[in-house]
């Protein structure tokens, strides 16, 4: 059994015996885990936890290592299964029989309570001693200043605190006064300005025969208070100094009854600290309803909402999240969070996100410049002439400096209310600004309901955590909060019952408490328990029918209510509608006067009790009018409002009328580079389809618009949602017998990685791998779809240990495309061809002939082909070291991916901008193209295979600077080096990029000593020749500088064997990273085995490739390869003199060191 022990220090201890958790970085990875408590803990937050908001680029893989090492360590020498298990998006750990210290106090904490209830003294006292003999200190102590310890550390310290009270109590009641004066003290010093406290330690002392000092301890109490925070002390430490004064019975006895009939209750202060009141109003125009139910609690939420309006340290961007179920009470704290910024003098900016089909794009982001004084269609339009990436970062600068300029006056407050129904560009504009906005008086809270949180959303909140910022969740009211909700808001006085009753029903929902206190006291005792919902309804039927029925179809319609288009549906007089509205205003059923006098429903809810009483078919004929009206209009965003509302009259529209009208909101989407809202719109369109029949659907036509679906998903970024669909997809054809429909979804998977396969490295063999093996079976009759299965399985088979799998399957997609006679067909598999052998070395000089070919053969991919093959020439090129075709083809692939609007190429073509930067000794500029690069490529869902990680070691390498980018880049700490290496080499075994980070980081083994592992290295990839791939070249390259540097001759004449092939070639990473001539490492290990003839004539290759290709890396490591073994002499002492100058100025700080140091042996 393990024991995981959060109460001060992590420890982990199993069968009693303490287990070693390794370095600082892999114990914070087990203490996020433990905190946990059993829940899935993504990848994302554990990043988060070990290297905050700046993780390096090779941190997942890192991580990797830190969980196989804490997986080997808790499982022990047991061999049983590792409690640490991977559950997409991350991890979590598995308690099962163990136990956390955390959870078994919080749970002696509850009994606890109850005990003390209960009166159960003796049980209150035994399980007082139990919980403090757990508590070792603070929670997570030797990481308790990280900033996602902070929240439960807050939340332990306040349950030992309640311990410690229950636990003086119950000394109280057992009469040890002297204990329990002992323990008020301490208690005191930890929290002085605890009412609580000081109320315990008043009594103990008035129980002690001290009451004068009681009186004292009560006026120090108070002076305090006032002193520091100008607080009077609470309603229970009054009465109780007035109690002492009288020397009431009830004190003596406290907390026993006292044995006299004359003893009244004294109160004391209650344990709970969060009060809280409901959420109704959505915006801060609507503040003014506020006074009906004012915040009486939410301490802790609140202390860190004004938190952010703190800029004693300076001015600083500050983000928070409110997170939680509808009605929790989210939009209520974000109201009091204006209140507070208004107080302090920010411009306050309220951006609501309605929740309907057809909102146009930006359209939160239109309020928010709207509100900033700015023109909302300017900021927002999308440049002419430019690339996708530079008019949506266009877009996104406006925007930052807009807000910079605003904040540069006063502070700035940016509430974003509903988040999870914002736009996709919305979104990711809010992401770019967690990054962009930083020394600028900021602060932007975000209200999210938790229950409608996708991949977009969370990628938002991970932003946000990154950049500092926190996600509260806001709880539900505790029984005792309710019923002061209730009593606060009801004009009733409530029994005791009644108020249990509403706590069981709502669930601690704020806005049902206070729905259901608002209804007179005769509806309020008609409703069941069972229905909840139903309060909604109690308020919308004591309306004027007319009004129900208004708002009803106003409902359906949209969250806000437009009364011209409204009347214009229902074909009522616009007045006698607007009427109506303001009867619904005076109830608060609507707002008015939101945000340039918008009328919207006060709370979603409330707008889905309005639109339950419309039957379906009604509400398909109310959306299929407001259609035909919308038609007749020419507003920006009716095209995309009619096709939300024809959607929503389904069955009643016509299937024809709806799909042509999504496609024209797609095309339209797409021309203004929003391929995400393209995708919805065509899957809208396609499911619309599939809701025909079977027996009338036309294969052809569905297999349009899922073949367009699938092309807006990768225009958008979309990879893994492309991958996932085609694995349905390809099952479903099956499934209904067409090889048609398999053989586009083919075709589409082929090209769905750009210039890269569509599997990540190191991965043989998947799901959708074995899906396609099955379904190439099923397509065997048919040579133009067989063709095209085979080629995808080809590519997805790239990583296969036997060269030959790959092969065979190319072989086979090349005979079925010849007998299917298809000019299109053949394109496919020629394609699937150059994206299997994507940056392979030994396939360089194959590859330009193949796209040279695909390029002259005219097909219907044509345009899209040349892209990919631009982008994988600019591999094959530099490899063979035409560094002027290698610029040729990316400024025409730049240029087509642009005009095509592909990103995913286009982040592949910013990669190598970073490689041939590296190789031109550009390195700030290579640094440039590496962020944008970075950047790019996250945003899209093609997998990173670690590609920042191996840019930049590349560019370490070429710029002698490898130990730096060891710790900064892989983010290790030094003593964690070869521990790195030695789980990345046992747990990675055919993982490319793995492997080849770990070759680097045993160069740097080697020069510090660790020969053993280095040597290590080397032997393990003379002993597995895996088939030659787009990291391999590189790799041997960077090991034949650990078989130089470390003398080992006997290894070098294998690592020549195998480099002569490729003299007078650049090892290259892929698009990713340059490492530099092949001949230099020949030079070296020919100079290494005595072979100077050789060795000379490689290092004028070397050198000749360098000068021609204008390398200034390249070149300079060339002259000090020959002058370091130049005879000494003054010539020797000028030619490294001026290496060292030059290296200096190219910012090659380690070879000018190194030619420094050879001058003065």
């Amino acid at each position: 059994m393990r024991e995981y022990l959060i109460l001060g220090p992590l420890e982990v201890r199993c069968d009693g015996e303490l287990l070693d958790l390794g370095s600082p970085k892999q114990r914070a990875v087990l203490g996020a885990l433990v905190l946990a408590r059993g829940a899935v803990v993504s990848v994302d937050r554990l990043i988060d936890a070990v290297w905050g908001p700046h993780p390096p680029p090779a941190a997942t893989t890192s991580l990797q290592a830190y969980i196989s090492n804490l997986r080997r360590a808790l499982r022990g020498e047991s061999g049983g299964p590792s409690p640490i298990e991977r559950v997409s998006p991350g991890y979590r750990l598995n308690i099962a029989d163990d136990s956390v210290d955390l959870v078994e106090y919080t749970a002696l904490a509850r009994e606890i309570r109850d005990h003390v209830d209960a009166a159960r003294w003796r049980d209150a006292r035994e399980g007082c001693e139990r919980a403090l003999a757990l508590w070792r200190g603070q929670l997570l102590a030797d990481m308790a200043d990280e900033k996602w310890v902070g929240p439960d550390s807050v939340a332990a310290t306040e349950t030992r605190l309640a311990v410690t009270e229950a636990h003086i109590t119950t000394l109280l009641a057992h009469g040890d006064t002297g204990q329990a004066l002992t323990e008020t003290v301490a208690l005191r010093a930890i929290d002085p300005l605890r009412d609580r406290a000081a109320w315990l330690h008043m009594v103990a002392l008035y129980r002690a025969g001290r009451g004068a000092d009681a009186l004292a301890t009560y006026t120090d109490h108070v002076r305090r208070l006032d002193n520091e925070l100008g607080l009077d002390p609470g309603r229970e430490l009054r009465e109780l100094q007035g109690a002492i004064l009288r020397h009431d019975a009830e004190i003596a006895a406290w907390p026993r009854q006292p044995h006299w009939s004359g003893a009244s209750p004294v109160s004391s202060p209650t344990r709970s600290s969060s009060l809280v009141s409901d959420l109704e109003s959505p915006t801060t125009e609507a503040l003014s309803e506020k006074s009906v139910s004012t915040l009486v609690g939410r301490e802790a939420q609140m202390t860190t909402l004004t938190a952010l309006f703190d800029d004693s340290s300076g001015p600083a961007t500050r983000w928070l999240a409110l997170s939680g179920v509808a009605g929790i009470g989210k939009t209520r704290l974000a109201e009091e969070a204006a209140d507070v910024a208004a107080r302090n003098g920010d411009d306050v900016v309220w951006v609501r996100c309605p929740d309907a089909q057809g909102i146009p794009a930006w359209w939160p982001m239109r309020q928010l410049c709207r509100d900033l004084k700015a023109d909302a269609a300017a900021m927002l339009s999308v440049p002419p002439g430019v690339d996708a990436d530079a008019a949506r970062f266009a877009v996104y600068e406006r925007v930052q400096a807009l807000i910079e300029s605003r904040a540069s006056a006063r502070p700035v407050t940016i509430i974003v209310d509903d988040a999870q129904w914002a736009d996709p560009m919305s979104i990711d504009l809010l992401v770019y600004l967690t990054t962009a906005l930083r020394n600028v008086a900021v602060r932007v809270i975000l209200t999210i309901r938790e229950e409608e949180v996708d991949a977009q959303l969370a990628r938002l909140r991970g932003a946000l955590v990154r950049a500092g910022g926190r996600v509260v969740d806001v709880p539900a009211l505790t029984r005792h909060e309710v019923t002061a909700l209730a009593r606060q808001t009801s004009d009733d006085e409530l029994s005791a019952a009644e108020l249990d009753g509403l706590f069981d029903r709502t669930g601690g929902n704020p806005l049902f408490v206070a729905e259901y206190a608002r209804l007179p006291n005769s509806q309020r005792r008609e409703i069941i328990p069972a229905a909840v919902r139903s309060v909604l309804d109690r308020r919308l039927v004591s309306l004027d029918p007319t009004t129900r029925e208004v708002l009803g179809h106003a409902a359906v319609i949209s969250d806000e209510i437009d009364v011209t288009l409204l009347a214009a549906v229902m074909g009522r007089d616009v007045d006698e509608v607007a009427d109506c509205i303001d009867d619904a205003v005076d109830e608060r059923i609507v707002v008015a006067g939101v945000g340039h006098n918008r009328t919207v429903f006060a709370h979603a809810l409330l707008r889905e009790e309005a639109m339950a009483g419309i039957k379906t078919l009604r509400r398909c004929r109310i959306h299929l009018r407001t259609a035909e009206i919308l038609a007749t209009t020419t507003g920006a965003d009716s095209t995309v409002r009619r096709a939300g509302h024809l959607l929503n009259a389904l069955p009643l529209a016509e299937v024809s009328e709806v799909i042509a009208a999504c496609r024209r909101v797609a095309a339209d989407a797409t021309s203004r580079w929003d391929s995400v809202n393209a995708a919805y719109w065509l899957d809208a369109a396609l499911r619309t389809y599939e809701s025909l029949a079977s027996e009338v659907q036309d294969v052809t036509v569905r297999d349009d618009l899922l073949v367009d679906l699938l092309d807006a998903h990768l225009r958008a970024g979309n990879v893994a949602t492309v991958l996932d669909t085609v694995a349905e997809r390809l099952t479903d054809a099956m499934r209904s017998g067409s090889t048609q429909t398999a053989g586009r979804l083919a075709a589409t998977l082929i090209r769905s990685g750009g210039g890269w396969p569509w599997v990540p490295p190191g991965v043989e063999s998947g799901p959708l791998q074995e899906v396609l093996r099955t379904v190439g079976e099923f397509t065997d009759g048919d040579a133009a779809s067989s063709a095209r299965v085979l080629g995808a399985l080809a590519i997805g088979s790239c990583y296969s240990r036997d060269a030959n799998v790959p092969a065979t399957l190319l072989a086979r997609a090349e005979a079925c495309a010849q007998r299917a006679g298809d000019v299109d067909v053949l394109a496919d598999v020629m394609i699937a061809r150059l994206i299997t052998y994507s940056g392979v070395a030994e396939r360089a000089a194959e590859s330009v002939a193949l796209g040279n070919s695909i390029r002259d053969m005219a097909h219907t991919l044509s345009a899209f082909d040349e892209v990919i093959v631009d982008s994988v020439l600019t591999m094959a090129t530099m490899t063979l070291g035409d560094l002027d075709a290698t610029q040729r083809h990316l400024r025409r692939g730049i240029v087509g991916s642009e005009r095509m609007r592909l990103p995913i190429l286009r982040a592949q073509l910013r990669w190598m901008e970073a490689a041939l930067a590296v190789w031109y000794g550009e390195f700030d500029r290579a640094r440039e193209h590496f962020d944008t690069a970075f950047a790019v490529h996250q945003q899209t869902q093609l997998y990173v295979a670690g590609s920042g990680a191996l840019a930049m070691m590349a560019m370490a390498t070429q710029e002698g600077m490898f130990e730096q980018f060891v710790d900064d880049v892989l983010g290790i700490d030094r003593d964690d080096r070869l521990e790195w290496v030695r789980t990345v080499v046992s747990g990675a075994a055919g993982n490319s990029v793995a492997t080849l980070l770990a070759s680097g980081v045993a160069t740097v083994a080697g020069v510090h000593g660790d020969t053993e592992l280095a040597i290590a290295m080397v032997d393990a990839w003379l002993a597995d020749r895996e088939p030659m791939m787009w990291t391999s070249l590189a790799q041997a390259v960077i090991l034949s500088g650990v078989v130089v540097e470390l003398d080992l001759a006997d290894r070098a004449q294998l690592l020549v064997d195998y480099l002569e092939p490729f003299a007078g070639a650049i090892a290259t990473v892929g698009q990713v990273g340059c490492i530099g001539p092949v001949d230099l490492a020949l030079a070296e290990l020919h100079f290494l085995l005595g072979h100077e003839d050789a060795a000379i004539e490689a290092l004028d290759r070397a050198r000749q490739l360098s000068e021609s290709a204008g390398s200034v890396p390249g070149v300079l490591r060339c002259r000090m390869a020959a002058a370091s073994r130049a005879p000494a002499g003054p010539r020797r002492d000028r030619e490294l003199a001026d290496i060292a100058a030059l290296a200096t100025v190219a910012n090659m700080t380690a070879l000018a060191s190194a030619a420094t140091a050879a001058r003065a042996r």
